[in-house]
């Protein structure tokens, strides 16, 4: 990661992740916090391996990985995430997401059964045990 990058998101999420000062310790640096973070989140290491490298217990280090990546997704939300506002854009997300996950979404599958009655009808076999089998 570039260090402009870096620094562009420490200044972004530095007041959501900053703690105050007590007596009874100095907080963790936020920089420390947010390099934590994003060397888990990309090697995947285990907390309890990484608090020997950084010095910093692991159920720290599991609380502040929590936090900086609450702090990143509220702060880049309404940049990165848009909705569609339209129900056109909403079929075209799905298509997008059946596409390539090669799932169908919820939309997908209600306009399956609703096209195919049989899809909606108990079983005979199970009939008598299940009171329900799609409400």
């Amino acid at each position: 990661m570039p260090p402009e990058l870096y620094d562009e998101i420490l200044e972004r999420v530095r007041g959501r992740i900053r703690r105050q000062y007590t007596w009874y310790r100095e907080p963790l640096e936020e920089g420390l916090k947010l390099a934590a973070t994003l060397c888990h989140l990309v090697s995947g290491t285990k907390y309890s391996d990484m608090q020997y490298g950084w010095r910093v217990p692991e159920n720290t280090l599991s609380v502040v990985a929590r936090e900086v990546c609450q702090a990143i997704c509220d702060e880049y939300a309404d940049e990165v995430i848009t909705a569609p506002s339209t129900p056109d854009g909403w079929k075209q997300l799905a298509g997008g997401f059946y596409k390539r996950w090669n799932f169908p979404t919820v939309w997908q599958l209600l306009m399956a059964s609703m096209w195919s009655s049989e899809s909606l009808l108990c079983p005979a076999r199970y009939a008598a045990t299940t009171r329900a089998f799609l409400v």
